[in-house]
């Protein structure tokens, strides 16, 4: 059985393993604000693909940088490579400005940056 929470699941959960913040909380909750204006998903994703690949092809790829804030065991080499971000306004066209500013500030790569 597929669990869905893996669609709100930060990408520092996926790369570490259970290093555990409160930036794990307000991505989850960057999640669900998205889903929200869109009333579906937004890192929906087949159960036997990484969620990280979901994210990925909706918020970019990673820098190793920010790999590095999140404390992944995964090398750099093993992620997506090459995948733009969408522009926001194109990821929630239904949310105001606002809206838009806030799930970028929550669906941060660096887990420091996340407000």
């Amino acid at each position: 059985m597929y669990v869905s929470t893996r669609w709100y699941r930060a990408p520092e959960l996926v790369l570490s393993g259970g290093q555990y913040s409160t930036a794990v909380d307000l991505w989850s909750c960057g999640c669900i604000l998205a889903e929200l204006y869109n009333r579906k998903p937004l890192f929906q994703c087949p159960s036997k693909q990484n969620p990280l690949v979901a994210i990925c092809k909706i918020m970019g790829s990673p820098s190793k940088d920010e790999l590095d804030e999140m404390g992944s065991t995964v090398p750099y080499e093993a992620l997506p490579k090459n995948c733009v971000a969408i522009p926001i306004e194109n990821i929630v066209p239904r949310a105001p400005p606002s809206g838009r500013d806030l799930i970028l500030k929550m669906l941060s790569f660096n887990p420091v940056e996340c407000i």
